[in-house]
């Protein structure tokens, strides 16, 4: 189940970036998927659980955005996001962000400097 929430995700946010980038501006995302609402999407869900795979070499930052007045860590940035996604959902949602190396997934360098939709899933597929 969570394995297919996270390609769902995925893919979602695929289709969302390639339709951004299509040459056919006239057409908008929300009227070609009317019923691709957050609301809709995650209706049955009720976790969300976000897995960061990094390669060797090219850690992600974990530390704080800014340390005045406070620190808060960078990764609230993506939680936040995801809580404002789900918004409209009347159904509370446990969230799970890793926010230190800890908590993220360490994989060997797969020595690419490009990726097909196709490379992104065999990837996950060998990972996860």
């Amino acid at each position: 189940m969570k394995s297919n929430l996270f390609l769902s995700v995925f893919l979602l946010l695929n289709l969302v970036f390639n339709l951004s980038c299509s040459e056919t501006k006239s057409e908008n995302f929300s009227s070609l998927f009317p019923n691709s609402t957050s609301s809709n999407y995650f209706k049955r869900s009720s976790e969300i659980i976000l897995e960061i795979h990094y390669e060797e070499g090219v850690e992600p930052y974990v530390g704080d955005i800014n340390p005045i007045p406070g620190p808060e860590p960078l990764w609230n940035i993506t939680e936040d996001n995801i809580i404002e996604l789900l918004f409209e959902k009347t159904t509370a949602h446990t969230i799970t962000v890793p926010k230190t190396l800890m908590e993220m997934n360490i994989i060997p360098d797969q020595n690419k400097m490009s990726w097909t939709a196709n490379d992104a899933v065999a990837l996950y597929d060998r990972h996860h």
